[in-house]
């Protein structure tokens, strides 16, 4: 069964709805990762952590960078496993890998050291490492773009020109090689260590830059979502947004906010296109704007979603950024959570029959 937060293109190109991503099963990841008896896998995950810490405050190239190192380390991290800790438990743990060993030992023709290992370049490193996962076709055709990418940025800089394609890069390229190298060394895919929350948010980043009626050139509004994601996942003591737990002045703040903005709107609102739903990546109540469009059929009537923000959260998806909203959230349907959700479609089924 395919894992609903997997980085893949038919997800990228899919237009089924998310589900809400509330798991974090990362400390099962890591206990698996720590059955590989290796530290380059810590410096691995390190790396991602401080890429996606970057890419949530606006730094793309950095991010980038970063998620290229660690991506190496991993690779490098596979090998040293494959060589330097093989005993009958990791024989045991891997039979499908162990079976390409000899082929991936003939091809390296030398004994395989620590050393030898971390001192390997990225190509090396990943041909090697391709012996023993056997990454499909469509990430190791995307493996070449990538390493391109990231060193002319590490050499010559990043560029204005270029930075679409490199945000589009990062979710749909390599992102999937991360997915191909965790499954097939531990069965786990990244969604699990980076938590199922953020995992969404970056895979609705990937249909954005999948979709055709996309601005391309603004990424920033792909990343939105995910920003939204990250920093409630991760509340930091550095000044930046954060969580607060219990009952303190920052819950009360937020109830009044949240009031204040729905009086000053449902004061100039005298239709239903303003709802009350549950935020997908905080669980909390936010407000959406629908629009006044019923589509599907009687059996599967649908609303879609043209703005949303979350006083929680923090994510503010404006009417310009409509065809974001309604990747994040997908349709309103009858089966929406929310206290007004079945007005709005006899109102305007109502208005149809009219």
């Amino acid at each position: 069964m395919t894992h609903p937060f997997q980085f893949s293109a038919d997800n990228f190109a899919s237009n089924i709805p998310l589900p809400p991503g509330t798991e974090s099963p990362r400390d099962e990841f890591l206990k698996a990762l720590e059955q590989e008896n290796t530290d380059l896998f810590h410096s691995s995950v390190a790396s991602i952590d401080g890429a996606l810490a970057l890419l949530a405050t606006g730094r793309l190239e950095q991010s980038y960078v970063l998620l290229m190192q660690a991506f190496e380390i991993a690779l490098k991290g596979v090998l040293d496993s494959a060589t330097q800790h093989r005993d009958a438990a990791w024989m045991a743990r891997h039979p499908v890998i162990a079976q390409r060993l000899p082929d991936a030992e003939r091809v390296t023709r030398e004994k395989q050291t620590r050393d030898k290992i971390c001192k390997k370049t990225l190509g090396s490193a990943f041909d090697e490492a391709h012996e023993l996962l056997r990454f499909s076709s469509e990430p190791t055709r995307n493996f070449e773009r990538v390493r391109k990418v990231r060193n002319r940025i590490m050499h010559a800089g990043g560029s204005v020109r270029r930075k679409s394609k490199c945000a589009s890069q990062l979710v749909t390229s390599i992102l999937p090689l991360f997915d191909e190298l965790f499954t097939g060394l531990i069965n786990r895919p990244l969604a699990d260590l980076i938590g199922h929350r953020v995992a969404r948010e970056l895979i609705v980043a990937g249909r954005w830059f999948h979709s055709d009626e996309s601005d391309h050139d603004d990424w920033q509004i792909a990343f939105r979502p995910f920003a939204a994601a990250w920093f409630y996942e991760n509340p930091t003591n550095l000044g930046l947004p954060g969580r607060i737990e219990g009952e303190g002045e920052y819950n009360t703040t937020s109830e009044k906010l949240e009031n204040l903005w729905y009086r000053f709107l449902h004061d100039r609102l005298e239709d239903h296109r303003l709802q009350q739903v549950t935020c997908h990546i905080c669980g909390e109540p936010a407000w959406i704007f629908c629009e006044y469009e019923l589509r599907g059929g009687p059996d599967d009537p649908s609303i879609p979603v043209s703005a949303i923000t979350c006083t929680h959260c923090g994510l503010t998806l404006k009417e310009d950024d409509r065809g974001m909203a309604e990747l994040h959230y997908g349709p309103i349907t009858p089966e929406t959570d929310g206290p007004q959700v079945a007005d709005l479609f006899e109102h305007l089924l109502a208005c149809q029959d009219n």
